[in-house]
C-alpha cells in the first residue's frame, strides 16, 4: 500500500490459510518506506549521554567510552543541543542541556569523569530525563543514550516506568552494554519502551565505532514515534514483533500499541511479526488490519495513520506454496535466536545433558545455514558445557547479539 507519505508493502508467509479447527502460525515481513523524493529538513538533536562512572568502569572502559564521547561533541551542531549525565548510586550533571559554544570545554568537563561507587541506573536516566525536557521536543529530535556495564540493583521498575513516559513523550532511549556483567533482558525492555535498540560491546575500543554509527542517522528522521496498533478481528493474537532494519531487536507486545523507533529519511523500517490465527470454517477469506501511526515532524503532524488490510482466501487443504524468500530466510534465522534462548533456559534449570544436546544441534543448523564463524564459537561452548557444566555470561551475549544479527543479515538488509 503507498498513501503520500509512507509506502507499506507486506508479505505473507501463506497464501491461504486452512480451514480447520485449530491454531496456525502466521508471519508478516513489513516493508516502510519513507517518500523517495521528499527532502527531510535537518531535525537538530536534543542528545543527553547517560554514562555509568561506577567503580567496575575504572580503567579501559570509562577512557574508551570518554573517548567516543568527545568525538560526538565533535559531530554536535550549532542548533543541537547536548547534556552529558555521570551517575553511580548518585548522579552528576557534568552538563545541563544547552547548545554548544566550546567544544573544548565540554571534552574538558567529559575527561574530568571519575569512576566510584555502586550502579543505579535509574539515578542516571532521572537526570538525563529532566535534561533533555528542558527544550521543545517537538522541535528536536529526543534521545537518551545510556552507556553502562553492571547490573542496577533494585530500581528496575523505576526504569522501566520513566522509558515508558519518556516514549510517549517522543524520546527514545538507547542503550550500551559494556563486556560480560550486565542485564540484557533488562536493557532490552528498557529500550523496547522507544522501539531503540540495545548493543552488546564486547571490547571497549568498540565503544567508538558504535556510538559513532548510532549518533550519524538522529538528525535524519522522517517519521518518529511509529507504533503499531493492537486492532486485530477476534481469533487473531500478535505472539511476537522483531525489527529487522535498520537494526535487529526483538519487541514484546504489551499494552494497546507497540513503539517501534522512528523511521529515517534514507533507510526503511523492516519488521516480522508473528501471528497465531484460528479462523472459522464458514468464512470465504481470512481478513487481518495492519494499522500503524507516526508522528511527521516536517509536516507538523501527530498521529498520522498508515493502514494496510491484508486479505487471504481460506482453503479447505494446508497451503502448499513455499513463502516468499525473504520472509523465509528471516524466519529461519529467528528460530535459529529462539533455539539459542532456549538453550540458556535449559542451563538456568539445570538441565545441562539436554542443553548439550540442543547445543550440538544449533551448531549443526547454523553449519547447515552457512553461518561457520558463529558456528564454531558454538562447538567452542558445547564442549566447555560438556566439561564445566556451565557457560561464561560473555558466552551468553556472544550467542545471543550473534544470532540476533543473523536476522538482519540473513534477508540481505544492512546489519
Amino acid at each position: 500500500m503507498t498513501d503520500d507519505l509512507l509506502a507499506i508493502t507486506i508479505q505473507s508467509s501463506r497464501e491461504s490459510i486452512a480451514a480447520f479447527d485449530g491454531e496456525q502460525l502466521l508471519y508478516l515481513l513489513v516493508n516502510v518506506d519513507p517518500p523517495k523524493k521528499t527532502t527531510v529538513p535537518y531535525l537538530p538533536r536534543n542528545l543527553s549521554l547517560i554514562v555509568d562512572c561506577s567503580t567496575s568502569m575504572k580503567g579501559d572502559r570509562l577512557g574508551n567510552v570518554k573517548h567516543a564521547a568527545g568525538m560526538i561533541v565533535e559531530r554536535i551542531g550549532p542548533e543541537d543541543k547536548i547534556s552529558v549525565v555521570a551517575f553511580s548510586d548518585r548522579a552528576e550533571v557534568v552538563r545541563p542541556s544547552s547548545p554548544l559554544t566550546s567544544k573544548a570545554t565540554l571534552i574538558s568537563q567529559i575527561n574530568g569523569i571519575r569512576a566510584s561507587g555502586g550502579t543505579e541506573i535509574y539515578q542516571g536516566l532521572e537526570a538525563g530525563y529532566d535534561e533533555i525536557r528542558k527544550s521543545p521536543l517537538d522541535s528536536f529530535s529526543n534521545h537518551m543514550i545510556l552507556l553502562t556495564d553492571g547490573h542496577t540493583y533494585g530500581d528496575t521498575k523505576d526504569c522501566l516506568q520513566l522509558a515508558r513516559d519518556a516514549a510517549i513523550q517522543g524520546i527514545d532511549i538507547s542503550a550500551f552494554g559494556i563486556g560480560d556483567d550486565w542485564n540484557e533482558a533488562f536493557l532490552d525492555k528498557l529500550v523496547a519502551m522507544s522501539g531503540s535498540q540495545s548493543i552488546y560491546i564486547e571490547k571497549p575500543s568498540q565503544v567508538v565505532g558504535y556510538l559513532q554509527d548510532k549518533i550519524r542517522g538522529l538528525g535524519v528522521v522522517f517519521a518518529s514515534s511509529f507504533r503499531l496498533l493492537y486492532d486485530f478481528p477476534s481469533g487473531v493474537e500478535l505472539l511476537s514483533v522483531f525489527k529487522i532494519a535498520p537494526y535487529a531487536q526483538q519487541f514484546v507486545p504489551d499494552g494497546l500499541d507497540m513503539r517501534l523507533g522512528s523511521i529515517e529519511a534514507d533507510s526503511p523500517l523492516t519488521l516480522l511479526l508473528e501471528f497465531q490465527v484460528e479462523v472459522q470454517n464458514s468464512e470465504e477469506s481470512f481478513r487481518l488490519p495492519v494499522r500503524f501511526l507516526s508522528d511527521i515532524p516536517s509536516r507538523q503532524m501527530k498521529d498520522y495513520p498508515s493502514d494496510y488490510e491484508l486479505e487471504i482466501p481460506i482453503s479447505g487443504e494446508h497451503d502448499p506454496i513455499e513463502p516468499p524468500y525473504q520472509l523465509a530466510e528471516a524466519v529461519r534465522a529467528l528460530n535459529l535466536y529462539r533455539m539459542n534462548e532456549r538453550i540458556w533456559q535449559d542451563i538456568e534449570e539445570g538441565d545441562i545433558p539436554v542443553a548439550t544436546r540442543r547445543l550440538q544441534q544449533f551448531n549443526t543448523r547454523l553449519l547447515e545455514a552457512g553461518h561457520s564463524a558463529l558456528a564454531e564459537q558454538v562447538e567452542l561452548e558445547t564442549e566447555r558445557l560438556r566439561s564445566m557444566g556451565a557457560l561464561s555470561e560473555s558466552a551468553r551475549k556472544r550467542l545471543k547479539y550473534g544470532t540476533r544479527t543473523l536476522i538482519t543479515q540473513t534477508i540481505r538488509l544492512e546489519s
